[in-house]
């Protein structure tokens, strides 16, 4: 229930993300950090897409909450998150400073790949219909 629960989450944001272009990568943070604690990374091929969505995204909400949005000075994410934790082995636990990756599930991840192949007709590296009602306006 918890990986379902995530999954519509992370498809309602690449979904709404995506209506500015087209994405490279988006990641979720897993970590307790204060400065990671609910941060959702979205990279876009295009930075005119990156300043549509940031533009579009301001004094939004999602699921009555508050949607804080502001660029990242990270460009890479390889070098953003914590490898030992991919092998369960970080020591620093929900604390570490350096991202804690979590992934979507199979089924996700292979239906949003085959959707985004057939869009843009190539293999780029991340995969991800309208969003649920759960962004809004207010």
């Amino acid at each position: 229930e918890k990986q379902q629960h995530f999954d519509d989450f992370y498809e309602d944001v690449y979904e709404e993300m995506a209506k500015f272009g087209d994405i490279d990568e988006m990641r979720v943070c897993a970590n307790l950090s204060e400065h990671l604690t609910g941060s959702v990374y979205v990279k876009f091929f295009e930075d005119e897409a990156a300043q549509q969505a940031l533009a579009s995204a301001q004094e939004r909400f999602y699921e009555g909450r508050p949607i804080k949005v502001e660029f990242s000075p990270v460009t890479d994410f390889g070098y953003a998150r914590c490898r030992p934790f991919e092998r369960n082995l970080c020591d620093r636990g929900d604390f570490c400073h350096f991202m804690h990756v979590h992934h979507v599930g199979d089924e996700l991840y292979r239906r949003l790949r085959e959707r985004r192949r057939g869009s843009r007709g190539d293999n780029a590296r991340s995969p991800r219909d309208e969003p649920r009602e759960r962004f809004d306006d207010r």
